[in-house]
């Protein structure tokens, strides 16, 4: 297992079928806004980014704008 997260716009089987090795995905969905916007909501989420990131349950987060 790897130690990172990809975070996606794609849709999440095409964004886990990138990399099978990866255990966790950060799916921007809908995504159709400036990379500034997402630097803004993954910022605004790190709390909840952390909190995904150290859950071994859990393999896809879901944000919306």
């Amino acid at each position: 297992m790897h130690d990172f997260i990809i975070v996606s716009t794609d849709s999440i089987s095409r964004a886990r079928d990138d990399d099978r090795a990866t255990s966790k995905v950060v799916w921007l969905r809908r995504w159709r806004h400036p990379t500034r916007d997402a630097e803004e909501v993954l910022r605004r989420e790190a709390v909840r980014i952390t909190e995904f990131a150290s859950d071994p349950e859990l393999a896809v987060l879901v944000l919306d704008r």
